[in-house]
């Protein structure tokens, strides 16, 4: 009798506890910031998922977007600074606008905590990341491809 009550119980309660520690979508975190790399509902021209740029929050699931206006085409990273390039979703290699992420400019609160600058030629963003003294060379990399995997916790 007791061991069909576990079983019941087990039945019963390990969906409940798999639920809330599954994320179903596709996503790949960039370094050991809150920022990620997450598969959207948009897609191009030739039916391919295009990703968008997502902060984790400390409370509540999901992402809340970063407005970029286009999508991420890669990132490069520091412990406090994020440079990503981004293009329209159609043409990959051609870089439309350009963004450096100071994700160290508010430490306290709950929503979000970084300041995003955007730059609309290569010239005004290579000056801006030369003006912070960054050598993108030395920074972390990454594209904006998703690997497929199912994440638990």
């Amino acid at each position: 009798m007791k061991s069909k009550f576990v079983t019941i119980v087990c039945i019963m309660v390990m969906p409940l506890l798999f639920t809330g520690c599954v994320e179903w979508y596709m996503h790949k975190r960039i370094g050991h910031t809150r920022f990620h790399i997450v598969e959207s509902d948009a897609h191009n021209a030739a039916g391919k998922s295009l990703p968008f740029l997502g902060y984790k929050t400390i409370m509540g699931d999901g992402y809340i977007v970063v407005n970029l206006g286009d999508y991420p085409l890669d990132v490069r990273w520091n412990k406090q600074y994020i440079l990503v390039r981004c293009f329209d979703g159609n043409d990959s290699e051609t870089v439309t606008r350009y963004y450096i992420i100071d994700q160290k400019t508010r430490l306290l609160g709950l929503g979000p905590s970084y300041e995003l600058q955007g730059y609309d030629t290569e010239e005004d963003f290579r000056a801006a990341v030369a003006t912070l003294g960054l050598d993108v060379q030395e920074m972390k990399y990454t594209d904006n491809h998703i690997p497929w995997h199912l994440p638990f916790f």
